[in-house]
C-alpha cells in the first residue's frame, strides 16, 4: 500500500460499548488486500469482518472514514471513525479517539 504499509497486523480493543455491542468486530486484524489502487490497507479478523475504507469515502477528496463491517466494501459497519475523515488519509492506528459504534 502507498499509505498505512507498516502494519500487517492490527488490534481492535475496546473496554467499553463496543466490547459488549460488536465483539465480533475486535479482535486482530491481518492485511488482506488494499483499496483505491493499492493506495490504502484492507484488514481482516478470524471473524470474518473487515477494517476498510467506509463506501462514502473519497481518494479524490482526501476524504476517509475507516470502519469495520461485514465486508471489504464497508457497507455493513459496526464500528466507525469520523472523526478525521477531512484529514487526509490518516491510518487507523494513528486515529486516538472518535471511533463510534452501532448499540442495536
Amino acid at each position: 500500500s502507498t499509505f498505512c504499509d507498516q502494519c500487517v497486523e492490527v488490534e481492535i480493543t475496546s473496554s467499553g460499548g463496543a466490547m459488549d455491542y460488536q465483539p465480533n468486530r475486535l479482535g486482530r486484524f491481518t492485511k488482506v488486500g488494499s483499496f483505491w489502487g493499492d493506495a490504502l490497507p484492507i484488514f481482516q479478523n478470524e471473524n470474518g469482518q473487515y477494517l476498510t475504507a467506509d463506501p462514502n469515502s473519497s481518494q479524490a477528496i482526501y476524504y476517509l472514514i475507516w470502519v469495520v463491517a461485514d465486508d471489504a466494501d464497508g457497507v455493513t459497519s459496526g464500528i466507525k471513525n469520523e472523526k478525521y475523515a477531512f484529514d487526509g488519509f490518516n491510518c487507523p492506528w494513528d486515529l486516538p479517539d472518535g471511533w463510534e459504534y452501532k448499540d442495536n
